[in-house]
Protein backbone atom coordinates (compact mmCIF):
# COMPACT_ATOMS: atom_id res chain seq x y z
CA UNK A 1 0.00 0.00 0.00
CA UNK A 2 2.81 2.33 1.02
CA UNK A 3 4.43 1.51 -2.59
CA UNK A 4 1.26 2.43 -4.10
CA UNK A 5 1.03 5.68 -2.45
CA UNK A 6 4.11 6.62 -3.49
CA UNK A 7 3.47 6.03 -7.24
CA UNK A 8 0.14 7.74 -6.84
CA UNK A 9 2.05 11.06 -5.20
CA UNK A 10 4.62 10.65 -8.35
CA UNK A 11 2.43 9.91 -11.22
CA UNK A 12 2.08 14.26 -12.13
CA UNK A 13 5.98 13.91 -12.53
CA UNK A 14 6.54 10.83 -14.14
CA UNK A 15 3.42 11.67 -16.64
CA UNK A 16 4.35 15.53 -17.06
CA UNK A 17 1.16 16.74 -16.63
CA UNK A 18 1.90 19.29 -13.79
CA UNK A 19 0.07 23.04 -14.08
CA UNK A 20 1.09 24.40 -11.35
CA UNK A 21 -0.57 28.04 -10.43
CA UNK A 22 1.28 30.42 -8.44
CA UNK A 23 -0.59 31.21 -4.93
CA UNK A 24 -2.92 34.47 -5.02
CA UNK A 25 -4.91 35.36 -2.48
CA UNK A 26 -8.79 37.10 -3.98
CA UNK A 27 -11.29 38.10 -1.79
CA UNK A 28 -14.64 39.41 -2.33
CA UNK A 29 -17.74 39.43 -0.21
CA UNK A 30 -16.03 38.97 3.20
CA UNK A 31 -14.77 35.55 1.80
CA UNK A 32 -10.75 34.89 0.68
CA UNK A 33 -9.77 32.03 -1.22
CA UNK A 34 -6.36 30.88 -3.33
CA UNK A 35 -6.85 31.22 -6.77
CA UNK A 36 -4.85 27.73 -7.36
CA UNK A 37 -7.79 26.43 -6.01
CA UNK A 38 -10.83 27.68 -8.62
CA UNK A 39 -11.76 24.81 -11.14
CA UNK A 40 -10.27 25.11 -14.63
CA UNK A 41 -12.54 22.92 -16.86
CA UNK A 42 -16.05 22.76 -17.57
CA UNK A 43 -18.60 21.59 -19.35
CA UNK A 44 -22.94 22.69 -20.39
CA UNK A 45 -25.36 20.18 -19.13
CA UNK A 46 -28.55 19.50 -20.89
CA UNK A 47 -28.07 21.41 -24.15
CA UNK A 48 -27.26 18.31 -26.48
CA UNK A 49 -28.72 16.02 -23.69
CA UNK A 50 -31.59 14.63 -21.59
CA UNK A 51 -30.11 13.21 -18.75
CA UNK A 52 -31.64 12.56 -15.13
CA UNK A 53 -29.21 13.59 -12.26
CA UNK A 54 -30.42 12.91 -8.45
CA UNK A 55 -33.74 12.77 -10.11
CA UNK A 56 -33.86 16.10 -12.21
CA UNK A 57 -34.71 15.78 -15.91
CA UNK A 58 -32.39 17.82 -17.96
CA UNK A 59 -33.11 19.63 -21.90
CA UNK A 60 -35.10 19.21 -24.07
CA UNK A 61 -32.03 19.42 -26.08
CA UNK A 62 -32.53 21.70 -29.05
CA UNK A 63 -28.55 22.38 -29.90
CA UNK A 64 -28.74 26.07 -28.67
CA UNK A 65 -25.80 27.30 -26.49
CA UNK A 66 -25.97 28.63 -23.34
CA UNK A 67 -25.39 32.23 -23.87
CA UNK A 68 -23.53 34.68 -21.72
CA UNK A 69 -24.07 38.17 -20.01
CA UNK A 70 -22.18 41.17 -20.62
CA UNK A 71 -18.94 41.12 -18.77
CA UNK A 72 -19.30 41.60 -14.76
CA UNK A 73 -16.70 44.12 -13.26
CA UNK A 74 -16.10 44.85 -9.97
CA UNK A 75 -15.51 41.43 -9.02
CA UNK A 76 -12.14 39.94 -8.49
CA UNK A 77 -10.74 41.00 -12.25
CA UNK A 78 -8.56 43.66 -11.23
CA UNK A 79 -7.01 42.51 -7.67
CA UNK A 80 -3.19 42.01 -8.31
CA UNK A 81 -2.28 38.84 -9.87
CA UNK A 82 -6.35 37.63 -10.41
CA UNK A 83 -6.28 35.19 -13.74
CA UNK A 84 -9.80 35.33 -15.42
CA UNK A 85 -9.06 32.05 -17.20
CA UNK A 86 -9.46 30.48 -14.26
CA UNK A 87 -12.77 30.32 -12.09
CA UNK A 88 -14.82 32.58 -14.03
CA UNK A 89 -17.72 30.00 -16.16
CA UNK A 90 -17.66 31.77 -19.31
CA UNK A 91 -13.78 30.92 -19.51
CA UNK A 92 -13.55 27.32 -18.64
CA UNK A 93 -16.99 25.91 -19.94
CA UNK A 94 -16.86 24.80 -23.13
CA UNK A 95 -18.72 26.05 -25.63
CA UNK A 96 -21.08 23.71 -27.86
CA UNK A 97 -19.04 22.02 -30.48
CA UNK A 98 -21.58 22.96 -33.57
CA UNK A 99 -21.22 26.41 -32.49
CA UNK A 100 -18.21 28.64 -33.62
CA UNK A 101 -15.65 28.90 -31.63
CA UNK A 102 -16.08 25.21 -30.13
CA UNK A 103 -13.38 26.57 -28.34
CA UNK A 104 -13.13 27.84 -24.75
CA UNK A 105 -13.30 31.24 -24.54
CA UNK A 106 -10.35 33.37 -24.56
CA UNK A 107 -11.32 36.88 -23.04
CA UNK A 108 -14.35 38.27 -20.78
CA UNK A 109 -15.66 38.34 -17.43
CA UNK A 110 -18.93 37.41 -18.27
CA UNK A 111 -21.84 35.11 -16.28
CA UNK A 112 -23.76 32.03 -17.99
CA UNK A 113 -27.32 32.15 -19.06
CA UNK A 114 -28.40 28.75 -17.20
CA UNK A 115 -30.83 29.17 -19.57
CA UNK A 116 -31.15 31.56 -21.97
CA UNK A 117 -34.00 35.22 -20.95
CA UNK A 118 -35.95 33.80 -23.67
CA UNK A 119 -37.42 30.58 -22.03
CA UNK A 120 -38.39 32.26 -19.14
CA UNK A 121 -42.20 31.84 -18.82
CA UNK A 122 -42.13 29.45 -21.55
CA UNK A 123 -42.00 26.07 -21.53
CA UNK A 124 -40.49 24.37 -18.07
CA UNK A 125 -36.21 23.79 -19.40
CA UNK A 126 -33.23 22.54 -17.19
CA UNK A 127 -29.82 23.50 -18.31
CA UNK A 128 -26.63 23.31 -16.49
CA UNK A 129 -22.88 23.45 -15.98
CA UNK A 130 -20.33 21.11 -14.52
CA UNK A 131 -16.95 22.16 -13.31
CA UNK A 132 -13.82 20.51 -12.00
CA UNK A 133 -9.71 20.03 -12.50
CA UNK A 134 -8.10 19.15 -15.24
CA UNK A 135 -5.11 16.31 -14.31
CA UNK A 136 -1.68 17.96 -13.38
CA UNK A 137 -3.72 20.91 -11.98
CA UNK A 138 -0.99 22.61 -9.13
CA UNK A 139 0.71 18.95 -9.65
CA UNK A 140 -1.85 17.04 -8.68
CA UNK A 141 -2.25 13.51 -11.22
CA UNK A 142 -5.66 13.52 -9.77
CA UNK A 143 -6.68 16.70 -7.55
CA UNK A 144 -10.02 16.91 -5.44
CA UNK A 145 -10.91 19.28 -3.02
CA UNK A 146 -12.15 17.97 0.78
CA UNK A 147 -14.80 18.80 3.00
CA UNK A 148 -12.79 21.41 5.80
CA UNK A 149 -14.64 23.19 8.60
CA UNK A 150 -17.00 25.43 7.43
CA UNK A 151 -17.97 26.98 3.39
CA UNK A 152 -15.96 25.14 1.23
CA UNK A 153 -17.88 26.50 -2.20
CA UNK A 154 -18.81 29.58 -3.23
CA UNK A 155 -20.88 30.06 -6.46
CA UNK A 156 -20.98 33.88 -7.52
CA UNK A 157 -24.17 34.58 -9.50
CA UNK A 158 -25.28 37.30 -11.65
CA UNK A 159 -28.41 39.32 -10.59
CA UNK A 160 -30.72 42.62 -9.64
CA UNK A 161 -30.77 43.96 -6.61
CA UNK A 162 -33.00 41.79 -4.15
CA UNK A 163 -34.24 39.40 -6.76
CA UNK A 164 -31.88 36.37 -6.57
CA UNK A 165 -32.71 33.37 -8.81
CA UNK A 166 -32.94 29.60 -7.67
CA UNK A 167 -30.34 27.95 -8.56
CA UNK A 168 -29.16 24.44 -6.89
CA UNK A 169 -25.65 22.01 -6.82
CA UNK A 170 -24.57 19.11 -6.17
CA UNK A 171 -21.07 17.46 -6.02
CA UNK A 172 -19.69 14.10 -6.56
CA UNK A 173 -17.71 11.92 -3.97
CA UNK A 174 -14.42 10.95 -5.83
CA UNK A 175 -14.02 7.57 -3.61
CA UNK A 176 -17.34 6.15 -4.40
CA UNK A 177 -17.70 8.64 -8.04
CA UNK A 178 -21.38 8.71 -7.03
CA UNK A 179 -23.41 12.25 -6.89
CA UNK A 180 -25.14 13.62 -4.20
CA UNK A 181 -28.67 14.91 -3.69
CA UNK A 182 -29.65 18.89 -4.99
CA UNK A 183 -29.64 20.70 -2.65
CA UNK A 184 -30.15 25.14 -2.32
CA UNK A 185 -29.33 27.71 0.41
CA UNK A 186 -30.50 30.86 0.45
CA UNK A 187 -27.38 33.26 -1.32
CA UNK A 188 -26.24 36.52 -0.07
CA UNK A 189 -26.33 39.62 -2.18
CA UNK A 190 -23.15 42.05 -2.98
CA UNK A 191 -22.66 44.71 -4.51
CA UNK A 192 -20.54 44.98 -7.85
CA UNK A 193 -20.52 47.83 -11.02
CA UNK A 194 -23.82 48.39 -11.99
CA UNK A 195 -25.89 45.15 -10.50
CA UNK A 196 -25.13 42.49 -7.71
CA UNK A 197 -23.53 39.27 -7.11
CA UNK A 198 -25.19 36.63 -5.22
CA UNK A 199 -23.27 34.31 -3.34
CA UNK A 200 -24.55 30.70 -2.99
CA UNK A 201 -22.34 29.18 -0.21
CA UNK A 202 -21.44 25.36 0.94
CA UNK A 203 -20.37 23.66 3.80
CA UNK A 204 -19.66 20.09 1.79
CA UNK A 205 -21.30 18.59 4.87
CA UNK A 206 -24.77 20.00 3.43
CA UNK A 207 -24.27 16.83 1.30
CA UNK A 208 -24.04 14.47 3.49
CA UNK A 209 -20.34 14.00 3.35
CA UNK A 210 -18.26 13.43 6.43
CA UNK A 211 -15.17 15.43 7.20
CA UNK A 212 -12.57 14.66 4.81
CA UNK A 213 -14.48 13.70 1.74
CA UNK A 214 -13.04 14.11 -1.24
CA UNK A 215 -14.68 16.07 -4.22
CA UNK A 216 -13.71 15.70 -7.94
CA UNK A 217 -16.99 17.95 -9.58
CA UNK A 218 -19.26 20.53 -8.89
CA UNK A 219 -22.72 20.94 -10.73
CA UNK A 220 -25.21 23.68 -10.92
CA UNK A 221 -27.97 24.26 -12.68
CA UNK A 222 -31.74 26.06 -12.64
CA UNK A 223 -34.58 25.58 -10.80
CA UNK A 224 -37.84 25.16 -12.35
CA UNK A 225 -41.53 26.14 -10.57
CA UNK A 226 -42.54 22.23 -10.21
CA UNK A 227 -39.08 21.59 -7.47
CA UNK A 228 -39.60 21.68 -4.02
CA UNK A 229 -37.96 21.48 -0.98
CA UNK A 230 -37.55 18.88 1.97
CA UNK A 231 -40.06 20.03 4.85
CA UNK A 232 -41.40 21.73 7.29
CA UNK A 233 -41.41 24.49 5.28
CA UNK A 234 -41.98 28.45 6.73
CA UNK A 235 -45.08 30.54 5.94
CA UNK A 236 -43.73 33.83 4.45
CA UNK A 237 -44.29 36.84 1.84
CA UNK A 238 -43.27 34.30 -0.40
CA UNK A 239 -45.45 31.30 0.12
CA UNK A 240 -43.89 28.14 2.03
CA UNK A 241 -40.23 28.33 1.51
CA UNK A 242 -37.56 26.28 3.21
CA UNK A 243 -33.33 25.96 1.90
CA UNK A 244 -31.78 22.44 2.01
CA UNK A 245 -32.47 18.96 -0.06
CA UNK A 246 -34.61 19.77 -3.25
CA UNK A 247 -37.15 17.39 -4.51
CA UNK A 248 -36.73 17.69 -8.13
CA UNK A 249 -40.12 18.40 -10.01
CA UNK A 250 -42.04 16.88 -7.08
CA UNK A 251 -45.01 18.94 -7.41
CA UNK A 252 -47.98 19.77 -5.55
CA UNK A 253 -48.92 22.94 -4.46
CA UNK A 254 -47.17 24.86 -1.43
CA UNK A 255 -47.16 24.09 1.72
CA UNK A 256 -45.71 23.33 4.88
CA UNK A 257 -44.71 19.82 4.21
CA UNK A 258 -44.30 20.83 0.59
CA UNK A 259 -42.13 23.51 0.54
CA UNK A 260 -40.16 26.09 -2.36
CA UNK A 261 -37.18 27.56 -2.31
CA UNK A 262 -36.63 30.28 -0.40
CA UNK A 263 -35.62 33.15 -1.80
CA UNK A 264 -34.80 35.28 1.15
CA UNK A 265 -36.02 39.09 1.56
CA UNK A 266 -36.74 39.86 -2.01
CA UNK A 267 -38.35 43.32 -3.23
CA UNK A 268 -41.11 43.29 -3.99
CA UNK A 269 -42.05 39.96 -2.54
CA UNK A 270 -43.47 37.34 -5.29
CA UNK A 271 -45.94 36.01 -3.56
CA UNK A 272 -45.13 32.94 -4.24
CA UNK A 273 -41.26 31.08 -3.86
CA UNK A 274 -39.88 32.65 -7.16
CA UNK A 275 -41.59 33.73 -10.14
CA UNK A 276 -42.03 32.24 -13.88
CA UNK A 277 -42.18 28.54 -14.59
CA UNK A 278 -38.23 28.20 -15.40
CA UNK A 279 -35.71 30.71 -13.73
CA UNK A 280 -32.67 31.50 -14.59
CA UNK A 281 -29.86 31.85 -13.03
CA UNK A 282 -26.41 33.25 -14.37
CA UNK A 283 -23.67 32.01 -12.46
CA UNK A 284 -20.25 33.69 -13.10
CA UNK A 285 -17.99 32.46 -10.82
CA UNK A 286 -16.78 29.42 -8.54
CA UNK A 287 -14.37 29.84 -5.92
CA UNK A 288 -12.91 27.05 -3.40
CA UNK A 289 -12.27 27.66 0.04
CA UNK A 290 -9.70 24.94 0.82
CA UNK A 291 -6.67 23.86 -0.88
CA UNK A 292 -6.70 20.95 -3.91
CA UNK A 293 -4.91 18.01 -2.78
CA UNK A 294 -4.08 14.61 -4.79
CA UNK A 295 -6.74 12.00 -4.29
CA UNK A 296 -6.00 9.99 -1.57
CA UNK A 297 -7.01 6.10 -1.87
CA UNK A 298 -8.97 5.20 1.50
CA UNK A 299 -7.62 1.97 2.66
CA UNK A 300 -10.33 -0.99 2.35
CA UNK A 301 -12.40 -1.43 4.99
CA UNK A 302 -11.66 -5.10 5.07
CA UNK A 303 -8.42 -4.01 5.58
CA UNK A 304 -8.82 -2.05 8.49
CA UNK A 305 -11.62 -4.90 9.78
CA UNK A 306 -8.78 -7.71 9.81
CA UNK A 307 -6.52 -5.24 11.55
CA UNK A 308 -8.97 -4.48 14.60
CA UNK A 309 -9.75 -7.96 14.59
CA UNK A 310 -5.91 -9.47 14.61
CA UNK A 311 -5.63 -6.74 17.27
CA UNK A 312 -8.09 -7.52 19.27
CA UNK A 313 -6.62 -11.52 18.98
CA UNK A 314 -3.04 -10.96 19.84
CA UNK A 315 -4.45 -8.37 23.19
CA UNK A 316 -6.55 -11.55 23.95
CA UNK A 317 -3.84 -14.13 23.36
CA UNK A 318 -1.42 -11.89 25.65
CA UNK A 319 -4.21 -11.79 28.19
CA UNK A 320 -4.19 -15.35 28.21
CA UNK A 321 -0.33 -15.80 28.77
CA UNK A 322 -0.11 -13.72 31.13
CA UNK A 323 -2.95 -15.11 33.38
CA UNK A 324 -1.10 -18.89 32.55
CA UNK A 325 1.90 -17.86 34.20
Amino acid sequence: MLRLLRIVALAPILLGLCETRSAVVLTFGGYSWDQANVPNTGKQLGVNDTTTRSGASFGPANDANQPRTNNITGFVESQAGANTGVGYLSRITQRKTSEAPAVLETSGTRAINVPQSANINASIIRRGIQVGWNPGTDGFARPVMTNGTGTDILIWESGDHAQPDAMMTRVRNATTLQFTDWYFFTPSEHPVTGSVLFAFAYDLSNFGLGAGAQVDLIEMANMVSTDRMSGPGTSTANGFVAQGRVRPEAGGAFSLSNPGPDPGNISPPYGVPFGNSTYDPDPLYVSVLGNLQNFAVPEPASIIAWTLIIGCGLVVAVARWKWAF
